[in-house]
């Protein structure tokens, strides 16, 4: 007997809340352990007039994933929602030689590299090298 999971994406989860309203977890306790609370909070943060219901689920961790579904497809009004997803910034390789030199956190170090002049970076960096062969 080869039953097949029915797989559901994190985005399928933000629609069902957002915008159809379609309930995607009716009897399936598999589905149920692809929902993660965590990330659908993270996704209803994205919008303000979903905030206070991603609030109100984070100030209650311990509640079963099936009861925060329910709650967040009563609570969030349909609507559809273009709110964009936060990016990794791109860091400075430099700031964390920076950082180790001066003895400072990397919020510091980045200031300073701000402050620096090239030269004045390329003697920091130079000097955290040691020596031996570059490869």
């Amino acid at each position: 007997m080869d039953v097949e999971i029915r797989k559901v994406k994190l985005f399928d989860w933000l629609h069902s809340i957002n915008v159809s309203k379609t309930d995607l977890m009716i009897g399936d306790v598999a589905v149920m352990k692809q929902y993660d609370p965590f990330i659908i909070n993270r996704g209803l943060a994205q919008s303000i007039d979903t905030l206070m219901t991603a609030d109100k689920m984070n100030s209650m961790p311990d509640v079963p994933k099936d009861i925060h579904y329910k709650y967040c497809l009563a609570a969030v009004k349909s609507k559809k929602r273009y709110a964009k997803w936060p990016k990794k910034l791109q860091v400075n390789p430099n700031i964390h030689i920076v950082a180790e030199h001066y003895n400072v956190n990397h919020e510091v170090a980045e200031m300073y590299i701000g402050l620096m002049t090239d030269t004045q970076l390329e003697e920091v960096v130079e000097r955290a090298s040691g020596g031996g062969r570059r490869k």
